[in-house]
């Protein structure tokens, strides 16, 4: 579904279409290791996720470019 905005200078406002509604790549790759020492394991991972940009509203000038995330998570799993 589309994005819509207002916007204000102090003096004008206007609301305007600041995305369409369109379909996006979307591309996720993750990593998870693990070392288990007796009854501990200690775990590590990381990720990325690309998104291609939305395109832009049809009043408006964008160029927002790629959506980038990165994570990285470290754990400690106690199994008895």
């Amino acid at each position: 579904s589309a994005l819509d905005a207002t916007f204000t200078n102090g003096v004008t406002t206007f609301e305007t279409e600041l995305f369409q509604s369109s379909t996006e790549f979307l591309a996720e790759a993750r990593f998870r290791l693990g070392l288990r020492i007796g009854p501990l394991t200690l775990t590590a991972g990381s990720g990325i996720r690309v998104s291609s940009p939305p395109n832009a509203g049809s009043d408006l000038n964008l160029d927002p470019g790629a959506f980038w995330a990165f994570d990285v998570d470290v754990g400690l799993e106690l199994g008895l």
